[in-house]
């Protein structure tokens, strides 16, 4: 086990949301890595949503201070319509990709366990039918994926799905 410093962008009360998931989002990545590595963190978190550096600058920057990339933002949207699911299974094949090519190997999120539109058991069938879509993405890229069942504060307000 090691630390991991996870740099998050405060809450947006005019939003009502959290400008990212489980605090994948960083003003800058180079400013991070050097906050880690000064107060001795062993790991941070990838921001491959919005990178403001490529993969091989990232690579350099993790390497330049005894870092380890410990993980990125399961990006599929699970919920969403099929669309929008297999919009997002593209993008995040190529997260998944970058990820491995840096060494981060766990990709994080959380399931809303609730719908607007469906039941309990719907829903349930829904995330396992697409999630066994996502697979051969993990598998090919060395990807574990954790999830949390609840969420963040601001998810327990039922949004439009």
């Amino acid at each position: 086990m090691y630390s991991v410093l996870n740099i998050t962008k405060d809450y947006d009360a005019n939003n009502s949301k959290m400008s990212s998931t489980i605090g994948h989002e960083e003003e800058d990545f180079l400013e991070s890595c050097k906050l880690a590595f000064k107060y001795k963190y062993k790991g941070i978190n990838l921001d491959l949503e919005k990178p403001k550096y490529t993969i091989s600058e990232i690579e350099n920057i993790l390497n330049d201070y005894d870092l380890i990339a410990t993980s990125f933002h399961f990006t599929v949207k699970l919920s969403g319509s099929d669309n929008e699911f297999n919009h997002s299974l593209k993008i995040f094949s190529k997260q998944a990709e970058n990820a491995s090519k840096v060494g981060c190997k766990i990709a994080l999120n959380y399931l809303p366990p609730f719908s607007n539109n469906l039941n309990f058991d719907s829903l349930f069938k829904l995330y396992v039918k697409r999630l066994d879509l996502t697979k051969n993405i993990l598998k090919d890229n060395n990807i574990k994926i954790a999830f949390e069942f609840i969420g963040p504060t601001v998810s327990s307000q039922r949004q439009s799905d």
